[in-house]
C-alpha cells in the first residue's frame, strides 16, 4: 500500500504527537530530581531557618502583635513586638517572622524566636535578631505563631 504525501503528514504528526506526550509524562516510580547552584557572587553567607509546620491545634496567631519594623543603620532590620497570652494556661510561643520586600512578594529573611513561658493575661516582648544591613524598602511579616 503506497501512502500519499498528505497521508504520510497525518502520520508523521500523529507519530510526534505520540512522541511529545511520551516525553511529557511521568513514572510515578522514579523519584523526581532537582539541582541548585549557587550564584557565583553571594554578598553575604546565607542561613537555614527550620519554621515549624503550621498546626491548627497550636495555633495562637491572635496572641502576637508587630509593634516595629525597623532598618537599624549599621546592624540591619529588626523587627519587634509583643505576644499577650490569651490561654487560662501558661504557654510558650514560638514565632516565625519574614522580612519581605515592600510589596510583599519576595521574603529576603525568616527568623523563628522562642519565647518562654508567658503567664495567662500576661505580655511578653520580642524582636528577632538584626538582619539584611543596607537593604532597603523592607516589611516585616508574623508568618505564624503556634503555642511550644
Amino acid at each position: 500500500m503506497r501512502l500519499s504525501g498528505r497521508s504520510l503528514r497525518v502520520v508523521g504528526a500523529g507519530v510526534g504527537l505520540a512522541v511529545l506526550l511520551a516525553a511529557c509524562s511521568s513514572n510515578a516510580a522514579t523519584p523526581a530530581t532537582t539541582s541548585t547552584t549557587k550564584p557565583s557572587s553571594v554578598s553575604s553567607p546565607t542561613t537555614s531557618v527550620v519554621v515549624p509546620p503550621y498546626s491548627a491545634a497550636k495555633n495562637a496567631r491572635s496572641d502576637a502583635r508587630l509593634v516595629s519594623c525597623a532598618d537599624n543603620p549599621g546592624t540591619g532590620w529588626v523587627a519587634s513586638g509583643t505576644v499577650t497570652n490569651s490561654a487560662a494556661t501558661p504557654r510558650a510561643y514560638v514565632i516565625a517572622v519574614d522580612i519581605v520586600t515592600a510589596t510583599g512578594d519576595t521574603v529576603q529573611a525568616t527568623q523563628v524566636l522562642h519565647v518562654p513561658t508567658v503567664q495567662p493575661a500576661k505580655t511578653a516582648n520580642w524582636a528577632t535578631t538584626p538582619a539584611l544591613p543596607g537593604k532597603t524598602g523592607l516589611a516585616c511579616v508574623i508568618r505564624e505563631v503556634l503555642v511550644g
